[in-house]
């Protein structure tokens, strides 16, 4: 059929996640397409929908092991079955696991075939979990993503690989798919914190009466809300001064007929009545608004889930998987911490997640009036204290508080507003190409003993996810996690991209020599 969409296949082993990754492709809110018997179990089909651009997804559940760990014939002929349909293959294989005999011999599989494939490297729930991944770079498949299908981390970008790899292009029916970043000053903000530390009231201080709300959302199964507000930013002096969209307007109406009382003599008058004098303060007008530059800002408030409740083990549960929801739908996340208190356990963990959720963070410190004995220097030595907590968030900015009285609420709003505009930037080749040269100079990619050092060819940039960057090299399982640190603290120092997450995905370069 012509219009059949692309098929993607997901294979692998018993227990390694196929079903969840099926779920969290296709997800609740798309519907179940058919479900097609298979030889010896159900395999199902699902619809997923990415940035407006459709395809199928198969979850072959019946392409498992014995306990002897040897495939038996059916599931053999099952997955030769789905990788000869398929336009795409996954393979999925366990992190946590290693690359086991059974997974070799479905890489040897798909090889075989020469079919477009990705190894999908699963349950890599966290950062420390990083150097799981490094066994599995020597499968033979090029392009390796990590992710967690449980808390969905890595998803994203394995759903940009496969639009990458199919030569998918976004929808460009603006009712079928979200604009881009870059085209929208639409901003999601997720409020994440432990119980008690501000998170509500920051929230209401945010949305208050000065501010335009535009669209409350309760949700129906949980405490949360999500509210859009609309919010004027201006330049220079006024870059602090927020007012509600009719404000705005009425700014720009007192400003345009000041302009025309002042600048008009009474040989222009009739000017102003004409064609031209309409132009002339249409341009006044759009001068104006040039000089201030509205936002869309929903905020996702998570404060309401355990209020008034007894934290036990379950409800900690629960609330990580409300933050995480919360983290999924936002472009930066405000992660509250009472400054009244040291940094606890949970505070570490959410922040963890922020962190596996590759999500654009801001630490907002708040109760900061209420801390006794402040000086000149208390704000550097917190943030010192910080950065101990949280070593591997020093990139992140710090905003000091008071949802109470309001103190630099604004500030970080504008914070926030600075750190999704740096999160949407796009850079050309020349940049990257400037950049690698720059930072291979100060330092090179370690050799590992007795193993050639691996050669970066390029660095590049995915074109629907700002921030995330592919990097094509030889020898791509001897970049170790530490260079690769270096890199993305290298991207973050050199174009200022501070707060925002950053994605580095490893490319084995194709027939390119070593260049000396």
């Amino acid at each position: 059929m012509k219009n059949q969409l692309p098929l993607v296949a997901i294979i692998g082993r018993t227990n390694v996640g196929k079903s969840t990754l099926f779920n969290r492709l296709v997800g609740d809110r798309r519907a179940l397409v058919s479900s097609i018997a298979g030889t010896t179990r159900d395999s199902r089909r699902g619809q997923c929908d990415w940035a407006g651009t459709k395809f199928t997804v198969v979850d072959t559940a019946g392409l498992d092991v014995t306990g002897t760990e040897t495939i038996d014939q059916e599931s053999i002929k099952m997955a030769q079955r789905s990788i000869v349909d398929a336009n795409l293959v996954i393979l999925l294989v366990d992190g946590r696991a290693g690359f086991t005999t059974v997974d070799k011999e479905y890489a040897k599989m798909v090889l075989r075939a020469k079919k477009t494939a990705i190894l999908a490297i699963n349950k890599v729930d966290s950062f420390k979990q990083l150097h799981l991944a490094n066994d599995f770079y020597k499968s033979g498949i090029k392009n390796i993503e990590i992710v967690s299908a449980k808390n969905g981390s890595g998803t994203g970008d394995l759903l940009d690989a496969i639009m990458r790899l199919l030569d998918l292009q976004p929808s460009a029916e603006p009712d079928e798919v979200d604009l881009p970043p870059s085209m929208s000053n639409d901003i999601r903000v997720a409020i994440i914190g432990k119980p008690n530390v501000g998170k509500s009231s920051l929230f209401n201080k945010i949305i208050g009466e000065e501010r335009s709300i535009v669209s409350p959302i309760p949700h129906t199964t949980r405490d949360s809300q999500d509210v859009t507000i609309e919010y004027a930013k201006r330049e220079g002096k006024e870059a602090k001064k927020h007012r509600s969209i009719e404000a705005t307007k009425q700014e720009i109406k007192k400003t345009k007929e000041q302009a025309v009382a002042k600048e008009q003599t009474p040989a222009e008058e009739q000017l102003a009545k004409s064609d031209d004098g309409n132009q002339l303060l249409a341009k006044t007008e759009s001068d104006i608004e040039t000089d201030r530059q509205n936002y869309r800002l929903t905020f996702i408030d998570t404060a309401g889930l355990i209020k008034q409740r007894k934290i036990n083990d379950k409800m900690h549960e629960i609330s990580m998987a409300q933050s995480h929801d919360s983290m999924k739908k936002a472009d930066v996340v405000l992660l509250v911490i009472d400054a009244t208190e040291n940094v606890t356990q949970q505070d570490k963990h959410l922040a963890q997640e922020i962190l596996d959720s590759n999500r654009s963070i801001i630490f907002v410190i708040n109760k900061w009036d209420e801390v006794d004995d402040k000086d000149n220097e208390s704000d550097q030595k917190y943030i010192e204290y910080l950065h101990r907590s949280f070593p591997f968030l020093t990139w992140a900015p710090v905003i000091f508080v008071s949802a109470l009285t309001g103190f630099k609420v604004s500030r970080l709003i504008d914070t926030v507003i600075e750190v999704a505009e740096s999160q949407r930037r796009k850079f050309t080749e020349a940049d990257l190409k400037y950049f690698l040269h720059k930072i291979i100079r100060k330092k090179s990619p370690p050799r590992k003993q007795g193993l050639r050092p691996p050669y970066i060819h390029s660095i590049s940039q995915l074109p629907r996810r700002s921030l995330v960057f592919v990097i094509t090299a030889n020898e791509t399982d001897q970049l170790v996690v530490p260079y690769l640190h270096f890199i993305e603290n290298a991207l973050r120092e050199e174009f200022k991209l501070w707060g925002c997450g950053i994605r580095l995905i490893l490319e084995e370069a194709e027939g390119e020599g070593r260049k000396s």
